[in-house]
């Protein structure tokens, strides 16, 4: 035994007479290194952070406890799920909440799919967000005045986010016609079908559903702002109530937690409505609160993606991004190779202005 063992480990078991000696000294040290490798694989299973693809990062999750299952430490799917949430961003926190919450427990496979679902769903949404920005290259700010200023720092607002389940409840007052199914009325095969409800996916469901949900808000007291349609504002003489509409999802906040229950309890009479929690994501908005019920907007994701979307994340950051005395040429006849990407990039830049007006100045300069 001690002829076929190297010199290294021959050191180690100097002293030991008998075979069973051996055997002890050499369990003692593999299994110490043992524990030792395990403490550090599970140390950089809670590091592993999603800074790309999901794909990615599921495979390194992956790869971290299959290593470990061979080494005789094999990670449960609950801890494997547990270690797949610890490294996502906050955008992931409602699918996480509905995971967890689950009666039924998803298995590492199901937890896998819907990421990669959900991955995929929000990078629509940041699509659709970068078009809407290109379509508003230039945008007054709004509450100008100071004594509206002085209203919202004494109020302190509380907020939620709805989600309308389906859209089929709405009737619309516009009649839809539809080809019949093949073989549903062999006897008329030229008649058509009337459908009497505005049905997700066609073009005129939404806007029937809107004007329903709006004349409903307004016989609840709500107003429609004058600089958005999709804003109700309920005002009485204590509480003051704010509504948004993106599509399908309703953004509620405001001064009084019982009032905006209240009506979350009547649109629910009417609307099948589901609950996403407080709000901490929207439009490109990361929204982060504290424990006096104030509200701190950034929009450090939408600015990492605009980075990545330009191949400009490795560069370095300045204090001033165009100097003051800057004079832009009126005299150069040289065009943009891409002048739709030059304009792309300009509406983003106004609309990352909501938290960071120090750039409003360069911004505008350049349009």
């Amino acid at each position: 035994m001690l002829e076929s063992m190297e010199s290294s480990f021959k050191i180690r078991v100097a002293g030991c007479t008998w075979c069973y000696q051996i055997w002890s000294v050499l369990k003692t040290y593999f299994s110490s290194q043992t524990k030792a490798r395990v403490k550090q694989i599970k140390i950089q299973l809670r590091n592993v952070c999603k800074t790309g693809p999901m794909s990615h990062y599921l495979l390194q999750i992956k790869q971290l406890t299959k290593t470990l299952a061979t080494i005789g430490s094999p990670v449960s799917s609950e801890e494997h799920i547990d270690f797949i949430f610890d490294g996502l961003p906050e955008e992931y926190d409602p699918l996480e909440t509905s995971c967890l919450t689950r009666s039924e427990p998803y298995t590492v496979l199901e937890i896998e799919a819907l990421l990669l679902h959900q991955e995929e769903r929000l990078e629509r949404r940041k699509q659709k967000e970068t078009e809407t920005i290109q379509a508003n290259l230039a945008q007054k700010p709004g509450m100008q005045k100071k004594g509206r200023i002085k209203f919202y720092q004494r109020k302190r607002f509380w907020s939620r986010t709805k989600k309308i389940k389906t859209l089929q409840t709405d009737e619309g007052k516009e009649y839809t016609y539809m080809k019949q199914l093949e073989g549903f009325n062999t006897q008329h095969p030229t008649l058509v079908c009337r459908l009497n409800k505005a049905i997700y996916g066609l073009q005129q469901a939404p806007r029937a559903w809107f004007a329903k949900l709006a004349s409903t808000l307004i016989t609840f007291g709500f107003k429609p702002a004058k600089c958005d349609n999709s804003l109700f504002i309920l005002v009485t003489v204590v509480h003051t109530i704010y509504i948004l509409v993106y599509v399908d999802d309703i953004l509620i906040t405001g001064s009084s937690p019982a009032l905006i229950q209240n009506l979350i309890n009547r649109l629910n009479a009417l609307f099948p409505l589901k609950d996403l929690g407080k709000l901490y994501y929207f439009l490109g908005l990361q929204v982060h609160y504290d424990t006096q019920g104030s509200m701190l907007l950034t929009q450090s994701t939408y600015i990492n993606n605009l980075l990545t979307k330009l191949n400009m994340q490795d560069s370095k950051p300045v204090k001033t991004p165009l100097p003051p005395s800057c004079r832009m040429p009126t005299d150069s006849t040289e065009n943009f190779d891409n002048p739709g990407l030059y304009r792309s990039v300009l509406g983003a830049l106004q609309y990352a202005t909501i938290t960071r007006p120090d750039i409003a100045y360069s911004v505008n300069k350049l349009c």
